[in-house]
Parts: structure tokens; sequence; C-alpha cells
């Protein structure tokens, strides 16, 4: 991988809580996670992508927009949104974008009927689609961080929704499948 090679980092405050410099060490790796963001919040802070010249831009958001009551179909097009503003302001980055990942239902301290498994397995299900109709690569965090019960293992998670190193160790190990060397 080349050294000039920028790659950014969008989402909420599962990516903004990791350092991601392992990812790929030659790389400018550029962290544009905030904390509590919803897919439109970061749609209308796109420019700061833009303004990266990112050659890459690994994209997980969708968890808050479903703790807020939103529905998996608006995250899905909320996510469309965002690629289409990507796609045809950095033309030349690689854009991939990453499911959501699972929640442990026990251990959420919010409204547990808006946060469930099976929400976000719906968002995943239309982000897939969707991505697949834009030629789009889609890195299936989901079943990465899934126990047998399709939830957020006990060691991946303090609250239920935040992930633990051992999470991120995996999540890393699932991105640098999607690097080209």
């Amino acid at each position: 991988m080349p050294e000039e090679q920028t790659i950014v980092m969008l989402g909420d405050s599962l990516t903004e809580f990791n350092v991601w410099d392992s990812l790929a060490p030659k790389a400018r790796i550029v962290n544009l996670g905030l904390s509590g963001d919803t897919t439109m919040g970061i749609f209308f802070r796109l420019n700061l992508v833009v303004h990266q010249k990112p050659d890459l831009v690994f994209l997980q958001a969708g968890i808050n927009d479903l703790s807020q009551g939103r529905t998996p179909l608006e995250v899905s097009e909320n996510h469309e949104k965002i690629w289409q503003s990507l796609l045809s302001r950095v033309p030349w980055a690689k854009l991939l974008v990453c499911s959501l990942a699972p929640v442990r239902e026990e251990k959420f301290c919010w409204d547990t009927e808006v946060l469930k498994n099976s929400r976000v397995r719906q968002a995943n299900d239309l982000l897939i689609r969707k991505a697949q109709a834009h030629n789009l690569d889609y890195i299936d965090l989901y079943k990465a961080l899934s126990d047998n019960n399709n939830e957020l293992p006990d060691r991946f998670t303090d609250d239920g929704v935040h992930l633990t190193a051992a999470a991120y160790e995996v999540w890393l190990a699932t991105l640098k499948n999607f690097l080209v060397n």
C-alpha cells in the first residue's frame, strides 16, 4: 500500500473510540467517528471527508438512528444519500460499507424496544442489497462480531453497544481483508 494513501474512518462512537493506525501502518488514517452521530449527521459533515481527499472510506453508522426510533428503512435510505454524495464528490475514492454491529440487548440501558438485533438485521439486509445495487463492497461486521445467539458477546461490550478492545481486534482483522496491498 502506498504511503500517500489516505483512509477515512467515518461513523459514530463505535468508529471514534478506536485507534485505527494498525489497519494500514503506511497510510494516513483519519478518524471521523463522532460519538452520538446519526446517518444524517454524517451526511451533513461530508465536507470533512471531501477535504481529506481520501483514497478509501470505511463507513459504519446507523445504530444511533435505530436507538432514536428511526426505522431500518430510514437508516438504509440515509446511507444511500451518503454514498451518492461521496461517490459524486470524491469519485476516485473507494467506498466500503460496513454493516451495523450487533448489540447485547440485556446490557443495553436505553429503550430496548427500539434497539433490538432483529431491527439491526433488518437494516443490514437493506444495506447489503443497496450496496450490491451500487456495486459497493459490503463488510459484514454483524457476522464477525456476533455469537451463536446473533448477539454481541459479553466479552465484546460493557454496555451492550460500545465495543471492547477484543471486538476492535476482530473489526480490524475484518477490514484488513478489504485493503489492497
